[in-house]
């Protein structure tokens, strides 16, 4: 395991060399990593678009969107917590810190799994759709498995070595895409049973890799008590939660806003414009799994002065990607949007420069959000993306109304150039320094 010493201490050329290629091997690793997971996304969405009716996409996009808000409960108290504390006041603590986090996980996913099931049942005694209370059993099932599979992943990075993360990746890849290819051959694929192999996959793969972690869930052997443990990620997560919530809204309140108002068809066509954005907040998302602990190392050891250089660094990086992507992806994007969906929604082409530079923004909010959930300052995270809720409910619901798939666009663009705005601000007010709890403290 890579102490900290290895990324702070000054060293000769050669140990200079030494530490930028370890963090190419690494940040290459985490790509792999996050490639094989946003690749298995991608590719499952864009399957189910060219096999399931629009209506039937629909659907499943909904349910989709649906489960992201209720996982935000488990992402907020539990994994990015984690992240933090685990790369600082639990470091020489990791395996009886992941066993509290299981226990934790394990009351958490409880309950999103009765959330989401309730909102089938419901969606099922309305009438409303058959197939969305369909799509939304199936994700209460698989919730449990594809939460536990986000868990252990996150593990590995905690010492930044997503090596093992990789391996996982590659395993949960194959499985789900043997399992939708199977299903598909014997007529047995809907929304339902897609989510179920999606569960599957996530558990099988859950189960493999929990191995090497090795974590203490004998609470008697446990050396930090679970009720101390909660009550810690509570009071970093409270806020995490909210700006969760808040994130979720820009991006997911559409397929609700179109569902109801212009027909599952028209949700499954703004998933399918989406869907060619995911490779971009994919691989931030990776690199996010690396950066925040390797800032929150760099706060103790340098102070919080340190992260506004990272943060600009990390933006640049993720801007110069992002629009090095867009800019192939909207010179050709008939022909992008034909080779995706072999001849199926050819109309929303013409939206792919506006959600292209949407994209360029979204992805460069995580850089100053970065530096302030490394600076446990999750409450300035929300509200950053509060100000893009904001826009969203206030002109999303009119414009989305009247426009349909380019009224929703369109605000989607406004949201994050505000919100990318608003996170520097905050960066720039409160980089400063904060008191570092310890592991005896905790």
């Amino acid at each position: 395991m890579s102490s900290a010493n290895e990324f702070f201490v000054p060293s000769p050329l050669f140990g200079e060399r030494s530490r930028v290629f370890s963090w190419i091997r690494k940040g290459t690793l985490a790509l792999t990593d996050q490639g094989m997971i946003s690749g298995s996304n991608f590719a499952i969405s864009v399957l189910l678009a060219r096999w399931f009716a629009a209506d039937r996409y629909g659907a499943y996009a909904l349910a989709f969107a649906v489960f992201l808000l209720v996982s935000q409960l488990h992402q907020a108290l539990l994994l990015e917590p984690m992240s933090v504390y685990g790369s600082s006041s639990f470091r020489g603590k990791l395996r009886h810190y992941l066993g509290a986090l299981l226990w934790m996980h394990g009351g958490t996913v409880a309950l999103i799994s009765v959330l989401l099931a309730a909102a089938g049942l419901g969606v099922f005694l309305t009438g409303h759709s058959v197939v969305l209370a369909g799509a939304l059993f199936g994700v209460s099932l698989a919730s449990p498995g594809i939460l536990l599979f986000w868990l252990v992943r996150r593990s590995f990075y905690l010492e930044l070595q997503p090596a093992s993360a990789t391996q996982g990746a590659v395993l949960y890849c194959a499985l789900v895409l043997l399992l939708l290819r199977s299903a598909n051959s014997f007529n047995l694929l809907s929304p339902f049973t897609a989510f179920l192999i999606m569960g599957m996959a996530a558990l099988i793969t859950s189960i493999t890799f929990l191995r090497k972690l090795k974590p203490i869930t004998q609470l008697s052997l446990n050396e930090l008590s679970l009720s101390e443990t909660s009550s810690l990620h509570w009071a970093y997560g409270r806020w995490a939660l909210a700006s969760s919530v808040a994130m979720w809204i820009p991006t997911n309140l559409y397929y609700v806003l179109l569902g109801t108002s212009s027909g599952m068809a028209h949700a499954g066509e703004l998933r399918a414009l989406m869907n060619l954005a995911l490779p971009v907040g994919q691989t931030a998302t990776a690199l996010s799994l690396l950066f925040v602990p390797y800032a929150a190392r760099a706060r103790v050891e340098q102070g919080p002065q340190s992260l506004r250089k990272i943060s600009l660094a990390i933006t640049a990086l993720f801007a110069l990607g992002a629009i090095a992507y867009w800019a192939v992806v909207v010179m050709f994007r008939g022909s992008v949007v034909h080779l995706f969906y072999g001849g199926r929604y050819s109309e929303i082409s013409t939206f792919v420069p506006l959600v292209a530079a949407s994209s360029i923004f979204q992805t460069c909010i995580n850089g100053p959000c970065i530096a302030l959930r490394a600076n446990e300052m999750p409450i300035y995270v929300f509200y950053t993306y509060l100000v893009s809720s904001v826009i969203t409910v206030g002109g999303g619901i009119i414009s989305t109304k009247l426009f349909g798939v380019e009224g929703a666009v369109v605000t989607m663009l406004v949201a994050n150039v505000c919100a990318f705005l608003i996170a520097q601000l905050m960066l720039s007010r409160n980089a400063r320094p904060v008191l570092v709890v310890s592991a005896e403290a905790a």
